[in-house]
């Protein structure tokens, strides 16, 4: 049976301009081309094109695809070892590209992230911080963050584990961000005034939700965020200022948490 190219457009979805650029390129020819210019396509044909757009939709480039059905005279075994090696290494690909795209969401969502508890944008240092993430592991979607063998026990390492971080799309890293951006916004305040403190109630909460109620926990952890000599701090937007206003803030509010704990 032959099907002329209107027919072949109505079988398939494929434009006529497309089927005139596939004959351009060797890629799909038609069986016969007649004299006033008309052009027939075989029911192989109709097979093949029926492929190539079965392999466009699997991700393939017109140049794969036509190498992929380049290949002639194939016993039918031969053709289905080779059609399953290339759909093998087009799995390869999109599992990489698939990959570099996680990679690519994770550095986006790490900069929103960076600017935000900077509370400035701070270019060189925020593509030094990129930069510092680039090789390493992606886990979930994210990079956890690094520390030295037996810092925690195992018990603490297992509620780290399950802690917000820096690029993840967890709401609870959003609330934190939003906090601090507030607590920089209001840091000409003292530290013990009533909005401080209510910052500091509700930052108290939210950190004690996250550590699953380990006080003790969460004191060893804020503490490893605390800026280095240098004035360096392992979180990025940590800086010392930033923390030194959040330690005054809070060890007010548990010392009057304290004082009301006394008085019951």
């Amino acid at each position: 049976m032959m099907y002329n190219v209107g027919k072949m457009t109505e079988l398939t979805g494929v434009s006529r301009r497309t089927l005139h650029y596939y004959d351009q390129i060797g890629l799909l020819c038609p069986h016969v081309v007649k004299d006033n210019g008309y052009r027939d396509y075989s029911e192989q044909d109709l097979i093949r094109l029926q492929q190539i757009l079965l392999l466009k939709s699997l991700g393939y480039s017109l140049t794969q695809i036509a190498k992929l059905l380049g290949v002639q005279k194939m016993t039918q075994q031969e053709e289905k070892i080779a059609w399953v090696e290339s759909l093998e290494l087009q799995i390869s690909w999109v599992e990489g590209l698939q990959e570099d795209l996680e990679r690519r969401r994770y550095m986006l969502q790490t900069a929103i992230h960076a600017i935000g508890t900077s509370g400035k944008l701070q270019a060189k240092e925020l593509r030094e911080l990129l930069d510092s993430l680039q090789h390493r592991e992606i886990e979930q979607g994210v990079i956890p963050p690094y520390f030295e063998k037996n810092t925690f026990t195992s018990e603490e390492e297992h509620i780290i584990s399950r802690l917000p971080v820096m690029g993840s799309q967890d709401p609870r890293m959003a609330i934190y961000i939003e906090l601090l951006g507030e607590i920089r916004a209001q840091m000409e305040m003292p530290p013990d005034s009533e909005p401080i403190q209510q910052l500091a109630e509700r930052l108290w909460h939210w950190a004690l939700q996250i550590f699953e109620g380990n006080e003790k926990l969460l004191e060893k952890y804020w503490s490893m965020l605390s800026p280095n000599s240098s004035g360096d701090s392992p979180v990025y937007g940590h800086d010392v200022k930033l923390i030194e206003y959040v330690n005054r803030m809070m060890e007010v509010w548990l010392d009057g948490k304290e004082v009301l704990l006394n008085e019951k």
